[in-house]
């Protein structure tokens, strides 16, 4: 009777693990199926898989930044978990997905991750090919992540990202790498620099290079690396 019942509550243990588990994928691939996106179901795994990456970032508490090519707004999502009482101005130019209601459900879903409600703000921003339509001499930093080799208008761009930056201000790049200047993206079939071009392209835009490291965040491309640089 009594390894009847101890298996009996083993059973009843596993399905409720189970179905959590079930309920939570299936949220997952609710929102990635609104807007793409990264959802993690754990902060455990996110650190494990992102969090050395997300640490690079060296965000602090009452920085104002802005995420030029949002979107989804998940990645600042994800920071958002690591840092505390943050602007975050998301910028990109789709209008169907970088909006409040979308922010609301990256805030609910990773204050969940994050096991306490994020207290950093998400604002969308609507941009264009070649502005981020963001107010000039403002920011204390500028995320640039994974879609630099996407801008039409790089040139263009980085005009406006130099010009919305303060004095002195910093400019964090993740960005996925060729193994020759001009290889195709396995996604997006974009031309991706190879990192000598993009540290060379980046400084004739007004900015100095201070470090780069491996990023631990996948790209679909060769490599992926993290650039900092600081406006001249």
């Amino acid at each position: 009777m009594k390894s009847a019942l101890l298996a009996l509550l083993n059973f009843c243990l596993f399905s409720i693990s189970c179905f959590a588990q079930s309920i939570n994928e299936k949220e997952i691939l609710s929102l990635r199926n609104e807007c793409v996106g990264v959802y993690f179901n754990s902060k455990e795994v996110l650190k494990k898989s992102w969090g050395k990456s997300l640490r690079f970032f060296d965000l602090k508490e009452g920085d104002k930044v802005a995420d030029i090519g949002a979107k989804s707004m998940t990645f600042i999502g994800t920071l958002a978990v690591f840092y505390e009482n943050i602007d975050f101005y998301c910028e990109d130019i789709d209008s169907a997905c970088t909006t409040s209601k979308q922010a609301q459900k990256v805030i609910d879903f990773y204050s969940k991750i994050k096991g306490s409600p994020i207290s950093c703000k998400f604002i969308p921003v609507i941009g264009t090919e070649t502005s981020t339509t963001l107010p000039k001499n403002f920011f204390d930093k500028v995320i640039i992540d994974n879609s630099l080799h996407e801008f039409s208008e790089k040139v263009l761009m980085m005009k406006d990202i130099n010009q919305i930056l303060k004095k002195n201000g910093f400019l964090y790049l993740r960005e996925s790498l060729g193994r020759t200047n001009g290889e195709l993206h396995m996604g997006c079939n974009q031309a991706l620099f190879d990192e000598a071009h993009l540290v060379s392209f980046i400084t004739e835009q007004g900015f100095k290079f201070i470090k780069s490291e491996d990023s631990q965040i996948p790209t679909g491309a060769f490599l992926s690396k993290l650039f900092l640089f600081v406006k001249e």
